[in-house]
């Protein structure tokens, strides 16, 4: 039997993922509603690649593959899957840091990846996250002169022009998104002033999934002096999955809730 949490209580200390660890960077691992398989970008292979991960349980570790299909040059990373697996969406960042999408035609194997023609300027964008079961998308860029998080509405292979998520906005770097399966809570790295250096987690929550967020709040526990940010939060809100150069070397962690 999973265990379950008392979603009361805070995030405890993050643990690494120690069947995805490696002298390597990596990163931004973005998981299954049941977190047994998912994606995530890792240099072990020369170059920022996007590896699919899966287990049996999640007592279990992860079995590591790399996928195909993708581009063969640059750096493709921030990979997450839509919950329906029709869709992969990803940053490439050569020519310029841009979000792209493509097909899977097996958990490993993908197709047809491009740019996503509405979300494209001249700008940067970065780290998008499709909200699970939902049509959202979030992401980064700087096409306002800082790092700030957008949105747009997904309806199968298209998405809407973003537009800026404004009560959220700061002369701060904001970035990493992570938006929860009923669209109430977002959690994203800033590097505002605070308790910690680096970038820090923030959660901000809304009454309704088209209100407004408000005013975010440090998480407790999670941060570290080194740079922090949210990559996937389990349906139940139990489980925070982040991304941490905490040790010197950027790897992927999970923070749990008290049980």
């Amino acid at each position: 039997m999973e265990d379950t949490c008392d979603v009361g209580l805070p995030f405890g200390a993050p643990a690494p993922i120690e069947s995805l660890d490696t002298t390597f960077k990596d990163g931004t691992l973005r998981l299954s509603n049941d977190e047994l398989s998912g994606y995530f970008w890792s240099y072990r292979g020369g170059r920022g690649e996007i590896y699919e991960v899966h287990r049996a349980s999640r007592r279990e570790p992860f079995v590591v593959a790399v996928v195909s299909g993708l581009s063969t040059s640059g750096n493709d990373l921030d990979p997450m899957l839509s919950t329906d697996g029709t869709l992969l969406v990803f940053r490439h960042n050569i020519p310029g840091d841009a979000l792209w999408s493509a097909r899977p035609l097996s958990p490993t194997v993908f197709t047809d990846a491009g740019v996503i023609a509405s979300l494209e300027t001249t700008s940067v964008e970065t780290e998008p996250y499709l909200q699970p079961n939902g049509s959202e998308l979030v992401f980064q860029s700087v096409r306002t002169g800082s790092g700030d998080l957008y949105r747009s509405t997904r309806t199968g292979t298209t998405f809407s022009a973003p537009t800026l998520i404004t009560e959220l906005q700061t002369p701060s770097i904001e970035g990493d998104p992570v938006l929860s399966e009923d669209g109430l809570t977002i959690y994203f790295r800033s590097d505002a002033p605070a308790a910690h250096a680096g970038f820090n987690i923030y959660e901000a929550t809304r009454a309704t999934s088209t209100g407004t967020f408000g005013a975010p709040r440090l998480l407790e526990n999670v941060n570290s002096d080194a740079d922090d940010g949210p990559s996937f939060l389990s349906p139940d809100h139990c489980r925070l999955y982040l991304s941490s150069d905490r040790t010197g070397n950027n790897d992927i962690y999970v923070a749990t809730r008290g049980t």
